[in-house]
């Protein structure tokens, strides 16, 4: 409703119980984009490092690549953000040409392909066509 009422409208918009890498590949494949995420803007919850540090795992390779979070992804233009809340939402990249792929900036700063992984639900293993 506070979208609606304040004439946001996303380009795009899914969720990522999938796993987020996942959704970001659909967006991109669909909209014939490419997108630049930056790891370290993911939110990633405190349980979720804890989880991944007990298991020895990756926090980010959990937010990237698990699945069924309650959370939406969306793209808008930058400017439109200034109508919304900031507590909201969570910038965590923006769209590029398509010829540029789906990638991802390192915590390092290394720019690396964006593996199209995430949950598969018919046909077994967790991997996306």
């Amino acid at each position: 409703r506070a979208w609606h009422g304040a004439g946001i409208r996303p380009n795009a918009l899914i969720d990522i119980s999938d796993g987020l890498a996942s959704e970001v590949q659909h967006i991109c494949r669909n909209s014939n984009v490419g997108a630049l995420l930056d790891a370290t803007a993911l939110p990633i919850h405190a349980e979720t490092r804890r989880a991944a540090g007990h298991f020895a795992q990756d926090a980010d390779t959990y937010a990237l690549y698990g699945g069924e979070d309650y959370e939406l992804l969306f793209t808008m233009p930058a400017e439109t953000l200034t109508k919304m809340d900031p507590v909201t939402y969570t910038a965590i990249g923006a769209i590029t040409n398509a010829s540029e792929g789906v990638r991802i900036q390192t915590p390092e700063g290394a720019v690396i392909p964006l593996e199209n992984r995430g949950y598969r639900h018919f046909g077994g293993g967790n991997e996306v066509d």
